[in-house]
């Protein structure tokens, strides 16, 4: 499984930094490591310093931030490159090296209600999702990760295919052990207003068996039917994140629909507000990743 990591040197990718170090195995190729320069910060520089210059500072910044952050044996090129939107040249890079997984750093510490929970480059990056994506909070260190499951968020279709595959991997690179949870909503919470409690309540145990039954086919499909499966009612982000503070999740592993931009004025992306909220490093994960070809 070849890996990349985008760095912002900024203090945002020191997680990213970590956990890619940690996530890799010996039989991987090394690490890859990626940083973007602006051309509208190149631009105000390049009066002052020829860009051989920069892009060189910039390189010996990079290869100081990993060395910081340890597992230097894991890592092999630094590259930085210049772009107009470090997103596309993200995306661009990972698809021209074959990389099955990106790696980048949120804005949000682990704890706290800051108002910019991701940042509009990682945002964008899981917007365009061209290939599976970890979004890792900057403060997460390996001595402080979740020592509970790798949760696989799933709505029991084939747009979670994928995770199922990239869960597998990376539990046992991680030595942890995989829940498969999905979430259905609380009828009280959309009927309420409308139906009494006492019919609402049959309503959501029989949605709770539907759910159940739907999550343990798919489990079976995707070879995860040994799994403990937690069906979970409530909105799914935050239900989610609760539940994984709960068990100590080491990670969160869900599928994308790939929500176009017209869609999204409409309905948010589950992945997304995961990446945003949780405690603990979240994957995205195409529907079609590790099925055509086998990324170990």
């Amino acid at each position: 499984m070849r890996s990349l990591v985008g760095l912002d040197l900024q203090g945002h990718d020191t997680g990213a930094i970590r956990f890619a170090a940690w996530a890799a195995s010996t039989k991987s190729p090394p690490l890859e490591a990626l940083h973007v320069l602006r051309r509208s910060d190149l631009t105000a520089l390049l009066d002052h310093t020829p860009q051989h210059d920069i892009e060189q500072g910039a390189t010996r910044l990079a290869q100081a931030e990993i060395d910081k952050h340890g597992a230097r044996a894991s890592w092999g090129l630094v590259s930085v490159v210049a772009g107009e939107a470090p997103e596309l040249a993200l995306g661009n890079h990972a698809t021209r090296v074959d990389a099955d997984v990106l790696v980048i750093g949120r804005r949000a510490l682990t704890e706290g209600r800051a108002l910019v929970r991701l940042g509009k480059v990682a945002r964008r990056v899981l917007r365009r999702l061209v290939t599976t994506t970890v979004v890792v909070p900057p403060d997460f260190a390996v001595t402080s990760a979740g020592r509970g499951p790798i949760i696989v968020a799933t709505d029991g279709g084939p747009a979670s295919d994928g995770a199922a595959n990239f869960a597998r991997q990376l539990a046992e690179r991680l030595d942890r052990t995989l829940v498969v949870a999905h979430t259905f909503e609380d009828l009280a919470a959309i009927a309420g207003a409308h139906l009494p409690a006492v019919e609402l309540g049959p309503i959501n145990e029989r949605l709770e068996v539907v759910s159940g039954d739907k999550t343990r086919t798919w489990a079976h499909t995707n070879n995860l039917g040994e799994c403990p499966i937690e069906v979970l009612r409530g909105e799914s982000v935050g239900t989610l994140c609760r539940y994984a503070q709960s068990v100590d999740a080491a990670a969160i592993v869900c599928g994308s629909r790939r929500i176009g931009m017209a869609d999204r004025l409409w309905q948010s992306s589950v992945g997304t507000g995961l990446a945003s909220h949780a405690h603990c490093p979240v994957a995205v994960v195409p529907s079609d990743w590790g099925q055509s070809t086998d990324p170990a």
